[in-house]
């Protein structure tokens, strides 16, 4: 039996953790970033503000729903 791998660009994730918005994020590394912000005590609204959702998208994660994908912007 074949056991599922997180796909997680550690590099992708601290880049998110920092705020860059430019960085396209899958659901694995989204949850990583997620629990790494949550770990540092960071609010919701500063969670928020670095991923690029919603202080709602937030509180709905520290409930247990599951992050989704968040599409990369792209450089003007």
């Amino acid at each position: 039996m074949d056991v599922l791998t997180p796909d997680i660009d550690d590099v992708a994730v601290e880049r998110a953790c920092k705020g860059d918005r430019n960085v396209s994020l899958n659901r694995d590394e989204m949850a990583a970033a997620f629990h790494q912000l949550q770990a540092r005590k960071l609010s919701a609204r500063e969670i928020g503000s670095r991923l690029g959702v919603a202080e709602r998208t937030i509180t709905q994660w520290r409930t247990g729903v599951t992050p989704k994908r968040r599409a990369g912007r792209v450089a003007a």
